[in-house]
């Protein structure tokens, strides 16, 4: 999720956003999430970085995987709660401020992170050390991020003057390739197997 003037006016801001009636991205899960489905066993403790409206975390839900979502955004959890009634699933919604959230050494068994730009520089390195703390040996990280290509499609995701995430390629360690990338990184043992590949435009 991105801001409009720095990470403070986040909840302001989103609360906006999800403000409208609809669902703002859709129900469906995101495109490469739901490409990892094989990745995902029932039973997974799975935890959601800016759930946002729910449809990921209801799709992982859907899978048989136990699933925590946080967002900043009380409006967004409502509707996120909404959604997982209506496709009958369990997800545990919480709000919260991201920086202020408790990594849990070895909590969770994945963690999904999609367009979390919203992290300003200072706060990324705690960010992705506060990810790799609370994954389990072994555990599974599913993230998509922008590359500044985004900037010239003028749909939103990242912001210009440096405050969004340049890519969630190079936060898992793989090299940008100059284009909206995913990567997912699988750590185990002081080791990570990595991927990434472009996208279109969103």
């Amino acid at each position: 999720m991105a801001t409009s003037g720095g990470f403070d006016d986040a909840r302001e801001f989103w609360d906006q956003r999800f403000a409208a009636p609809e669902y703002i991205f859709g129900t469906e899960p995101n495109a490469f999430l739901s490409a990892q489905a094989e990745r995902f066993k029932s039973g997974d403790r799975v935890l959601d970085v800016a759930c946002g409206e729910g449809r990921n975390s209801v799709w992982l839900a859907k899978l048989g995987c136990q699933v925590t979502g946080i967002d900043i955004s009380p409006l967004a959890l409502a509707k996120a709660r909404r959604l997982a009634d209506t496709h009958g699933v369990k997800v545990d919604y919480r709000e919260a401020d991201i920086r202020d959230w408790q990594w849990q050494p070895a909590r969770f068994d994945a963690v999904a992170c999609v367009f979390i730009q919203f992290a300003e520089p200072a706060q990324r390195t705690r960010l992705f050390e506060g990810i790799e703390t609370t994954l389990t040996p072994g555990g599974l990280l599913v993230l998509q991020g922008y590359t500044p290509k985004q900037l010239e499609y003028k749909t939103g995701g990242a912001a210009a003057g440096g405050s969004h995430v340049h890519g969630g390629a190079a936060a898992a360690g793989v090299p940008q390739s100059g284009h909206p990338a995913s990567a997912r990184a699988r750590r185990d043992a002081g080791r990570r197997d990595q991927a990434c590949r472009p996208l279109g435009a969103h």
